[in-house]
């Protein structure tokens, strides 16, 4: 992989790697690294797909409650539920 990266930043081509190193355990308790991998991710290895498949279920989860990803600044934050009324307890 290292030499196809050397490669494409001699082409002005610049990839950061984050690597997510999770058991299926691990993924279904959640993270909010999750939010946004299902905005912009590319999962370079996925058993049987059972990553990419709980991202999927995840985003359908997001438009159900009307989430919503903004920007302020440099910095992205989302909005869960925008029409939360306190004590709604939010499941994702």
């Amino acid at each position: 992989m290292e030499p196809f990266l050397r490669n494409l930043a001699k082409k002005g081509v610049h990839i950061e790697l984050s690597p997510v190193f999770k058991t299926p355990e691990e993924v279904l308790k959640g993270s909010p690294l999750f939010l946004d991998m299902v905005v912009h991710c590319r999962v370079l290895y996925d058993r049987d797909h059972f990553f990419q498949n709980y991202l999927q279920e995840l985003k359908e989860r997001l438009e159900k409650l009307g989430a919503k990803r903004l920007q302020r600044a440099n910095a992205w934050y989302w909005v869960l539920k925008p029409d939360y009324k306190y004590p709604e307890v939010i499941e994702l």
